[in-house]
């Protein structure tokens, strides 16, 4: 009989856990479509810190390689005269100088 309550609040707490978590996700995921779509400033930067710190580092890795879906587009910066590489997508339009 003990057990059987144990099982049942063990249940209850893994619920509220798991229909708390999927709460979050979707606020979150509300926050960050509205931003988007409103153009927020701060969501905008956090997504720009994000593709510059995590995603582009990975399309990299491959980028420029016989049969990488992206190509590598090395530049300077005029001001600071850092040289900057940035994935990007090739396309028939652009050709190389």
């Amino acid at each position: 009989m003990v057990r059987d309550r144990e099982e049942v609040v063990v249940g209850r707490w893994f619920v509220r856990l798991v229909g708390g978590t999927v709460v979050a996700l979707a606020a979150l995921a509300t926050v960050f479509l509205v931003g988007m779509r409103s153009k927020s400033p701060a969501v905008v930067d956090r997504v720009r810190r994000f593709n510059r710190s995590v995603t582009n580092p990975r399309v990299l890795r491959p980028a420029g390689a016989p049969g990488a879906s992206a190509s590598v587009i090395r530049h300077v910066d005029r001001v600071s005269g850092r040289a900057y590489k940035t994935p990007g997508v090739p396309s028939p339009l652009v050709t190389p100088s």
